[in-house]
């Protein structure tokens, strides 16, 4: 096995940011008081104000392997921070790689916890992971009722992955040790024998050996048992202790555009019952509300749309909703939803101006009425011109005339 290794921080950098992020950390940890502890919701997974924790709300789809939508997940001051948490047999996922059967979801609402079956057909592995939450955040527990098979010890593993873009120049602490989150690609890897690696999804391969024997895979950049991630950022600020085992940081960017940051613990192998757990313990920020965002529409207009806010701020869930629109003018006529209007021999016809904040939805249909209706496709407007329809104005002004086609 080869190792490649990288540089090291320098010293006197590792130093001063030790002393700065335990003294945030500390902040962000003990200083701030933290709202109530998560509870199961109506839609069946964890929530409190400035996070929700997703437990197999959604599942892998099957055609990438390495999408990042699904296993546990948590939305973090309302962005998902992390996702991918499942049982996964390899330490940072590729596109292809093998990903676990959701067997069976149990919501237990008197004990508020959830326990998620995976099942691996081609090792005949089966495991539970159950999550709940405890104190400030929840607890990660793995559960098998057979040991983990023997082409698999050392490599099942309970792994979460962690958006790069969201961590990079951040801190972060291993067992109280200071360290970065790099921009770029970087860690240290090794070069193991082709015949190791488990196999891809229908026979692929996503590593080119280029005529070399070996396949590349990524190494710990951190060991220990607890990671303390950006303790400066109190809307990215988490806590994650092992209560069985090692804890591993990895980069995997090392093998792929699309890799994360990802953690990982090793299942115990040899026994049944509990072979992981965590504790997870994400900060939030008291009386923190989502700023709000507005849309706008990239199918067009009606006309004789009078421009109205699209959406609606609701403090309860701090998430924008969608509301149907109304219009107060009458209109032209109807727009069908699911057939595409013919630009052929069309006139110009009224005019209005777009407005930015004030969006359709992008499968709304304008009746006579003027009241908007859900279709089974857009509507199509179009900037009007002298030369015909479909096309934009010739002058220089902003203000794009617009019309519709027939």
């Amino acid at each position: 096995m080869t190792r490649h290794a990288v540089a090291t921080p320098v010293a006197g950098t590792l130093r001063a940011v030790s002393l700065l992020s335990v003294l945030l950390g500390l902040s962000a940890a003990g200083a701030l008081a933290q709202e109530p502890s998560l509870r199961l919701d109506e839609k069946e997974y964890f929530a409190k104000r400035g996070l929700d924790v997703l437990v197999f709300t959604n599942q892998y789809n099957g055609m990438f392997f390495d999408e990042k939508t699904a296993g546990i997940e948590m939305i973090h001051h309302g962005v998902r921070s992390a996702t991918g948490g499942a049982v996964r047999l390899n330490p940072t996922p590729e596109q292809w790689d093998q990903i676990p059967k959701l067997v069976d979801r149990k919501v237990d609402a008197a004990g508020n916890s959830i326990e998620a079956t995976l099942r691996y057909e081609a090792f005949d592995f089966e495991s539970r992971v159950v999550v709940a939450p405890e104190g400030d955040g929840f607890r990660i527990a793995v559960f098998v009722d057979r040991p983990v098979p023997a082409a698999l010890e050392g490599r099942a593993g309970l792994n979460l992955e962690l958006r790069p873009s969201l961590y990079w120049e951040h801190t972060y602490l291993v067992d109280g040790q200071p360290r970065i989150f790099p921009r770029y690609p970087a860690g240290p890897t090794a070069s193991l024998p082709a015949e190791k690696r488990i196999e891809q999804f229908e026979g692929h391969f996503t590593f080119d050996l280029h005529g070399h024997p070996d396949y590349v895979e990524a190494l710990p950049v951190a060991t220990g048992e607890t990671l303390l991630l950006a303790p400066e950022d109190p809307e990215r600020h988490v806590l994650i202790r092992s209560l069985s085992g090692e804890l591993q940081l990895l980069d995997g960017r090392n093998l792929a555009q699309n890799g994360w940051f990802v953690v990982r613990s090793l299942l115990a192998t040899k026994t049944t019952g509990k072979v992981a757990e965590w504790y997870v313990e994400p900060h939030t920020i008291p009386g923190w509300t989502r700023e709000p965002v507005i849309g706008f529409s990239q199918v067009g207009y009606h006309p004789t749309q009078r421009s109205a806010p699209s959406s609606s701020w609701t403090l309860t869930t701090r998430r924008w909703r969608r509301r149907r629109w109304s219009s107060s003018g009458p209109t032209a006529g109807r727009f069908p939803g699911s057939r595409r209007p013919s630009c052929r021999g069309a006139a110009t016809s009224a005019t209005s101006t777009p407005s930015r904040t004030s969006p359709p939805s992008a499968t709304a249909a304008f009746t006579s009425s003027g009241t908007a209706t859900r279709g089974p496709g857009p509507f199509r407007s179009r900037p009007t011109s002298t030369s015909g329809c479909g096309t934009r104005p010739s002058t220089s002004s902003s203000r794009s005339r617009w019309t519709t086609c027939s």
